[in-house]
């Protein structure tokens, strides 16, 4: 036992990022608050940020790229609202992340990055729409499970309470996206 609080004692003083030293065999805890008065992140709550950063990337980046693009207007309604909405939701994910002392990416994640370039090669028109609007349906189904899984498991109040509060927005969008479809063709 004295080797683990000794672990933990080094590494704690070492790391400006707390964090909780569990036994192999140990239960997971929930998050107690750490001596500093933040809560400790489980691992789960820590990658659901880069996860929800890179999905609003995507987003709102496929967006601008459908507001200079897209000649529809219904396509340019709906990317408007989109970056509206994302850049929105963007700025309290860095609040709440920076309140966790939770560093977030500042590019797409490889997935992502794949999506946009892919939407990037369309060509303007109707094929551009398209790929967009299933851009976005893809892109939202991913978000409302990501939002979905936070809301209900993260072991953070603060995350859980955001993304429940999110989990609706994305929801709708996926919504809309899927309308978009009608209105393209």
């Amino acid at each position: 036992m004295r080797p683990l609080i000794s672990l933990y004692l080094s590494a704690a003083l070492c790391s400006a990022t707390p964090f909780v030293a569990v036994a192999a065999d140990a239960p997971a805890e929930p998050m107690k608050p750490s001596a500093v008065g933040k809560m400790v992140m489980s691992a789960d709550d820590k990658d659901f940020f880069p996860a929800a950063a890179s999905a609003g990337m995507l987003e709102i980046e496929t967006s601008k790229l459908a507001l200079q693009t897209s000649q529809n207007a219904d396509v340019k309604a709906f990317a408007k609202q989109m970056v509206e909405d994302h850049t929105k939701a963007d700025a309290e994910l860095k609040a709440l992340a920076a309140s966790r002392s939770v560093a977030l990416p500042t590019a797409m994640s490889k997935h992502h990055q794949m999506m946009y370039d892919h939407l990037k090669d369309e060509k303007p028109g109707k094929d551009f729409d398209s790929a967009y609007q299933n851009t976005q349906v893809v892109a939202h189904k991913e978000a409302v499970t990501l939002f979905s899984k936070a809301s209900t498991d993260s072991k953070n109040p603060e995350v859980k309470a955001w993304a429940a509060k999110t989990l609706p927005t994305l929801q709708h969008h996926g919504a809309m996206a899927k309308d978009l479809d009608q209105k393209i063709k």
